[in-house]
């Protein structure tokens, strides 16, 4: 978890209209109706001259999350740990630098030491296929395509972490009209040894013009929206045909002050220690939330079955206070977790974030 990064939007251009000087005449004339028609038209040409003056070639932002956490039972001695840590510090740089090529590229420094999360370059080869080649998040979940700073809760499911991970390759994804698909081909966990791993997902948005990557019920404009998918993730250093392999779908769906989504899952024949603990196992989660008060303070509930081998299930409560919308927000957090582990069954763990977004 992470340090405070400062971060700037691209600045936009503006040309001053002429300053007149009044001279010394004791009353100014009555405003004719063309001097307001001569007005509205140079106020135009000023909106028109700013907005032409804005570089979408080169956008700045930058992420800040601290956290309070209280952990039962997390050392060899069985101690509790309790303590603040740096949870994200992130730095990134995008843009388009023209209507088809585009570029990103994400900074991590929470460690200590800066990392690269998201560094690729974007190709739109027609209006309805975009190529994206570098490195990046696999398409394969919902969840984890959400930005740090748009979770309902300062954690992600178990599935959503573990796919927010990047690896480098190339993707081909693309829209039509309410239908989304994406296919990637990617190193894989064995870097760049002769295995490769392959991703697909296709979604679809039922009502509303669709959920998009924003989770909980904040700014959804009253409106209701749904959407659909599902994602394949193989895993070929595990083996040829379907070994190592992770099979989702999940939903989307807000209302007015109340939104929810949920995923399942079904992971099958993985050996890797990535994914070891939860092979042939079938998670799912299922997440509510609604606006106490409007675009202010929202309040949450989550229920997640990891089935891994510990057979670990945790309930989270949660609520959030949205001083600037997603981008400043604080988050209270509470889980309870039930595990055939003894050291973890039966415990609760506490958690508290600061989200600064710039």
């Amino acid at each position: 978890m992470n340090s405070i990064l400062l971060a700037f939007a691209a600045s936009t251009a503006a040309h001053p209209a002429p300053v007149s000087h009044l001279g010394n005449e004791p009353t100014a004339p009555a405003a004719s109706a063309d001097a307001w028609k001569s007005f509205d038209a140079d106020l135009e040409r000023f909106v028109a001259s700013a907005q032409e003056g804005t570089d979408e070639r080169v956008a700045v932002h930058g992420l800040f999350k601290a956290t309070w956490a209280h952990l039962p039972n997390t050392t060899v001695t069985g101690d509790d740990t309790s303590g603040f840590a740096v949870d994200r510090a992130q730095l990134g740089i995008g843009g388009q630098l023209s209507e088809e090529v585009g570029y990103s590229l994400e900074l991590e420094g929470a460690g200590g030491t800066a990392v690269v999360l998201d560094a690729f370059g974007t190709w739109k080869s027609c209006e309805y296929a975009t190529l994206t080649f570098g490195q990046f998040r696999s398409p394969a979940v919902w969840e984890s395509q959400l930005h740090d700073s748009e979770l309902l809760f300062i954690l992600r499911t178990d599935t959503g972490e573990l796919f927010y991970t990047r690896n480098r390759g190339a993707m081909l994804s693309g829209s039509l009209d309410r239908f989304h698909w994406a296919a990637a081909l990617q190193n894989g966990l064995d870097g760049l040894q002769e295995d490769n791993s392959y991703s697909l997902r296709a979604g679809f948005d039922v009502l509303g013009g669709g959920v998009g990557r924003r989770q909980g019920a904040y700014d959804t404009g009253r409106h209701t929206r749904l959407s659909v998918g599902a994602g394949y993730y193989d895993e070929q250093t595990e083996g040829g045909g379907s070994d190592g392999d992770v099979v989702v779908a999940d939903a989307q769906f807000q209302l007015g002050r109340f939104a929810a989504d949920g995923m399942i899952g079904r992971y099958r024949d993985f050996a890797n220690p990535f994914f070891s603990d939860r092979s042939d196992s079938v998670p799912f989660n299922l997440s509510a939330s609604f606006m106490v008060v409007e675009e202010q303070i929202e309040a949450a509930a989550r229920f997640q079955d990891t089935d891994n081998v510990r057979h670990e299930k945790d309930f989270t409560l949660g609520v959030n206070y949205y001083l600037g919308g997603h981008g400043l927000k604080l988050q209270a957090n509470a889980s309870y977790i039930f595990s055939d582990l003894d050291s973890l069954d039966d415990t609760v763990r506490l958690g508290l974030g600061a989200n600064l977004r710039i």
